[in-house]
């Protein structure tokens, strides 16, 4: 029915302008900093390390890697 697809096209249309709006104060902040590509890429890497690391441990899997390590139930082709 229509009720049910028009939520989920308004919350696409929503995700998309976040995404872009995202895209684009980004790509603002690289040009106008005076810090070197290497530095920023670095800044970025430890944010998203922090952030997984934190979702790791508050999240239900917490103990499965603790007991069986985090690459558990990858194949060598995924590593």
């Amino acid at each position: 029915t229509n009720a049910s697809v028009i939520p989920g096209v308004l919350a696409m249309l929503v995700a998309a302008m976040c995404s872009g709006l995202a895209a684009s104060y980004f790509e603002r902040v690289l040009k106008g900093a005076k810090v070197s590509m290497w530095a920023r890429q670095l800044q970025l890497a430890s944010f998203s390390i922090a952030i997984g690391a934190a979702g790791l441990l508050i999240g239900r899997d917490r103990q499965r890697v603790i007991h069986h390590g985090f690459f558990h139930g990858y194949t060598t082709a995924a590593v």
